[in-house]
């Protein structure tokens, strides 16, 4: 899979902020990821923006009326 973060949305967003070529290559597909029925795991050492991400997928996932657990 190639990932470009040549379109990379961050509109709407301006907790996330991506340096690293990890982080955006995963900002970059944050939609594609909300529109999945897969679950997500999100790991990480604490204070690196879990919690963020997590609640920007799922503003961009179609059940937005669910809770955000």
């Amino acid at each position: 899979m190639h990932l470009s973060t040549n379109n990379l949305d961050l509109s709407g967003c301006p907790d996330l902020i991506a340096e690293s070529p990890g982080m955006k290559r995963i900002l970059s597909d944050l939609t594609k990821i909300a529109k999945s029925q897969a679950s997500v795991f999100i790991t990480g050492e604490s204070g690196t923006g879990k919690e963020v991400l997590a609640a920007e997928i799922h503003r961009r996932s179609a059940p937005t009326s669910a809770p955000f657990i």
